[in-house]
């Protein structure tokens, strides 16, 4: 009897050191080459600064075939979402993360990224083996608290990927945007149309108004208009 009790013991202690560790992140360590399960120290500041009555929800979108090119950028993202999360149980707050990974073009989930966040499939231009294709990729999140809620519609290689989640995060963890006026040129920086010959021809919006409106509320102005 006393061999089983002490049976028993053990697996009693063993089970609950487990969880333990499991839920509090007990000896938590980085141990991926360069480190890119790190998080900078500002950024665990922001994170356990987070309001607790303001959970932030991160919907991630993540195609079945990504580019070489963008494979460290799917590596990164998967492992910096789940030590968000981590670091903000940490400080009392809530970050909920659903990872919708090695999701098919046109299924169910994408569908839903499309419709919902406006996360679509994006034509890239690769050179593999000597020639260049062009391949489609998914490789987004949407990140929301209360009625703010922010797109990245893909997280783009070269940038870095902490950077985006922690602008993101910031921005709809405040519950109100600033606002940015641009001026109506020539330029048409926030899109439009153009007379080319007679016909009218469309002006895509430039990349730089995409990134402000990650972070700002970007409104095009007229330097004769009102204050």
């Amino acid at each position: 009897w006393h061999y089983v009790a002490r049976t028993i013991a053990l697996v009693v202690f063993t089970v609950g050191a487990v969880m333990l560790f499991r839920e509090k992140d007990v000896l938590r360590q980085d141990l991926t080459e360069g480190q890119v399960s790190s998080l900078a120290d500002a950024t665990k500041r922001l994170i356990r600064n987070l309001d607790d009555d303001r959970p932030i929800v991160i919907d991630a979108f993540i195609s079945n075939e990504i580019p070489e090119a963008y494979a460290q950028t799917r590596y990164e993202l998967v492992n910096l979402l789940k030590e968000f999360r981590s670091e903000a149980a940490k400080g009392g707050g809530t970050i909920e993360v659903n990872l919708y990974d090695d999701i098919e073009l046109f299924s169910e989930d994408a569908a839903l990224a499309a419709e919902r966040f406006g996360i679509e499939p994006v034509t890239r231009m690769f050179r593999e083996k000597g020639t260049y294709t062009q391949k489609q990729l998914i490789l987004g999140a949407a990140f929301r608290s209360g009625l703010e809620k922010v797109t990245v519609p893909i997280f783009e290689y070269g940038i870095p990927v902490e950077y985006e989640l922690v602008r993101s995060i910031n921005t709809v963890a405040e519950g109100s945007r600033k606002r940015i006026g641009v001026v109506a040129t020539d330029a048409r920086l926030m899109g439009g149309s153009v007379m080319n010959g007679m016909s009218m021809q469309p002006v895509d919006k430039h990349p730089l108004i995409d990134e402000l409106a990650k972070q700002y509320e970007v409104e095009e102005v007229t330097l004769d208009g009102p204050d």
